[in-house]
């Protein structure tokens, strides 16, 4: 798997972090229009990429639970075929949603066309724990601390629980900003599905990942 994301240059050719221009980007209410960018991109990646590869992106829920972004998705997947299977949503949500029945019908229409769907930041905010029983999905990502703490027994212990949560609820883990042999060796051992960090590569423009694998 791979997680895919846009980023934005300055006239220096340095990247723009995404916290500085997804507020402007949210208070002229053009999130969709973003994601909906983002989307696109990532379906056309499908086509020179690995086939067995998967590429995850992060999305705002409150696109996903729109009924055109829905559409798009849709309309999409129908002219690339080779998207099928092969593109996952990471939603974080930092609040809980108070219709998720509603939300869950929505999820389980995109996965019936081959999109996966994944938890952000489990563990950072009692909404996510809140939407495991709620919402049928495929993976859970810890949030970034366990991650930057994984040496400590601490957080090995609670990383270990919540995995074996997820695993409760038939989703696989994934823990990221693993960084070196001795993080990747405890992650390891927990038994975690999905690992990401510089320790295993480093982030790549989209031509460098077609000339490594």
């Amino acid at each position: 798997m791979l997680e895919a994301s846009i980023k934005l240059i300055n006239d220096e050719g340095k990247i723009i972090h995404q916290n500085k221009y997804m507020p402007v980007i949210d208070r002229l209410g053009l999130t969709r229009t973003y994601d909906e960018i983002i989307l696109e991109k990532v379906v056309k990646a499908c086509e020179s990429v690995p086939h067995h590869l998967i590429l995850a992106f992060t999305l705002s829920p409150s696109s996903v639970r729109h009924n055109n972004f829905l559409e798009r998705t849709l309309t999409l997947l129908n002219n690339n075929e080779t998207a099928r299977g092969r593109i996952m949503f990471v939603l974080s949500e930092n609040e809980y949603y108070h219709h998720p029945e509603r939300y869950n019908e929505l999820l389980q229409a995109y996965r019936r066309v081959g999109i996966f769907i994944a938890i952000d930041n489990l563990g950072a905010f009692k909404s996510t724990m809140a939407l495991l029983k709620d919402l049928k999905v495929d993976v859970v990502r810890f949030d970034n601390q366990y991650g930057k703490h994984i040496k400590e027994k601490e957080y090995q212990n609670i990383v270990k629980g919540l995995h074996v949560i997820a695993q409760g609820f038939g989703m696989r883990s994934w823990i990221r900003m693993v960084e070196d042999a001795t993080e990747y060796k405890s992650v390891k051992s927990l038994g975690i599905d999905f690992i990401q960090g510089n320790y295993l590569g480093k982030i790549a423009s989209l031509e460098e990942v077609e000339k490594t694998l």
